[in-house]
């Protein structure tokens, strides 16, 4: 039986595992012991056959230069006396020739021992016969004995009865036992499952681990953490749509106001500036919607199975970078790119809105007159990719708190965040998306900025791990 795909319940394959080699030795085990038992009984019958032939023997004489068999009436009554079974005798001299008995007991072929029980027929019906040759000076002579099989074959139904009959029985009571000790077993089985099914949908509580079963406390322990877990997630959740609404709730108003303006004070300002105003609230709020869509996203396949397929990185930035040109000459910064060749193992559409986060950040923060420069390559066998820029940069202190969602600290890269529509989600994305990745986040100053260029900077390096490192 193999167990390498459970399958059943888990009383069943207990059951089945204790009463199926159960079975099994009952099986393999009665022929044996009816064996054991038949043996001694089959040799005390032969003994008492051959014990008769023996006697008969004894009634061999030589007479006249020839063998005689002296039995008298009386004798030859005893010996054929037996109330289960007919007995049969024969004597025959060396040639095979009958001298007195029974002529259907035939002589067989003559084998070198000088007594020998062996299985027959007389006529048609079988016989247990006893043969003692004895030696005379006229030749051998056989003495044959044989009789029925009506008390063996008695006495093997008494035994298999008696044998099968406590063997049945103890067969029932280790079945009731083993059932009843199955039961009590998985009792504490079957309350955790009526704990859980009792329990409402959105109730994670843990469950009581102390009074569990040694095997089912790993678990419960491992239920406990993922109630946790869930705990955790929804309270994130529920902040996560707190601030979502919050900052949503920024450029709705703006948006509106603008449009109560328009209609309140028509031509107060300038048609090209109102428009600008409305471009840049609906630009500010796409660009919200879309960070929440892709935060949204990232977290469905964080939580779910993923496939990982090789990444070409090298065109993925070139194709991806041709997206922010338009962008970057408007707001007259410099967007330069320095790839080599770069393969990564991840979700492909991720990684795109990783570095288009990077991107976004970087032109959104670095003032005109700035640089943002795209790079990416392998560091022996790790592939990476870094987004550099200009900008006003990020004190130590704020570093790791950047990645928080909705945040935004004191810094002057944040006022510049607030001034441009940032929604404080960029980084949060690029951190979700490097866990889901396996990947490394290294957040520091720029290393490569040119003389002139006012800040220290940001550089954002992104290290994958090898591919053959990937979990899968």
């Amino acid at each position: 039986m193999s167990l390498s795909k459970p399958s059943g319940g888990l009383k069943r394959r207990l059951l089945l595992l204790t009463l199926v080699p159960l079975a099994l030795l009952l099986v393999f085990s009665s022929p044996l012991d009816y064996r054991n038992a038949v043996q001694p009984t089959m040799a005390a019958f032969d003994l008492a056959l051959l014990n008769n032939a023996i006697a008969l023997s004894s009634e061999i004489e030589t007479e006249r230069d020839a063998l005689t068999v002296d039995l008298q009436p009386e004798a030859d009554k005893m010996l054929r006396a037996d109330s289960d079974d007919l007995v049969a005798w024969a004597v025959y001299d060396g040639k095979g020739v009958l001298i007195r008995g029974d002529a259907g007991l035939k002589l067989r072929p003559i084998n070198d021992l000088v007594r020998d029980v062996y299985d027959d027929q007389l006529g048609s019906t079988p016989v247990r016969v006893a043969r003692v040759t004895l030696s005379t000076k006229l030749g051998p002579a056989h003495a044959l004995v044989a009789e029925t099989l009506n008390k063996r074959q008695r006495a093997q139904r008494s035994i298999l009865t008696a044998l099968l009959a406590p063997s049945v029985l103890l067969m029932a009571l280790t079945l009731g036992i083993v059932i009843y000790a199955v039961n009590t077993a998985l009792k504490p089985l079957a309350e955790l499952r009526a704990e859980i099914e009792q329990r409402a949908p959105r109730d994670l509580r843990p469950i009581a681990v102390e009074r569990q079963l040694d095997e089912v406390k790993p678990l419960v322990e491992s239920l406990n953490r993922l109630f946790d877990q869930q705990r955790q997630a929804d309270a994130a959740q529920q902040a996560f749509f707190a601030n979502a609404a919050h900052q949503l709730r920024t450029p709705v108003a703006g948006l509106m106001a603008q449009v109560e303006l328009a209609q309140m004070q028509p031509g107060a300002i300038g048609e090209v500036e109102r428009s600008q105003r409305l471009t840049d609230s609906l630009d500010q709020l796409k660009h919200l919607i879309d960070q929440i869509l892709t935060l949204a996203r990232a977290d469905v396949q964080l939580g779910s199975s993923h496939v990982m397929t090789p990444v070409d990185v090298e065109p993925l930035l070139e194709q991806l970078g041709s997206g922010f040109v338009d962008r970057a000459v408007k707001r007259n910064i410099d967007l330069g790119f320095d790839l080599a060749p770069c393969h990564a193992v991840g979700v492909e559409w991720l990684i795109r809105e990783q570095v288009a986060n990077l991107i976004d950040n970087a032109l959104r923060y670095t003032p005109p007159g700035g640089q943002v420069t795209v790079s990416c390559g392998t560091l022996g066998r790790t592939p990476w990719i870094c987004v550099e820029d200009s900008g006003p940069g990020i004190p130590a202190q704020d570093r790791e708190r950047v990645f928080e969602r909705f945040w935004r600290g004191t810094s002057s890269r944040a006022a510049d965040a607030d001034a441009s529509g940032g929604s404080g989600l960029g980084m949060a994305i690029v951190r979700e998306i490097a866990d889901l990745h396996e990947a490394q986040l290294e957040l520091g100053a720029a290393r490569n900025l040119p003389p002139g260029l006012i800040g220290p900077g940001t550089r954002v390096t992104i290290s994958f791990p090898a591919p053959s490192a990937m979990k899968g």
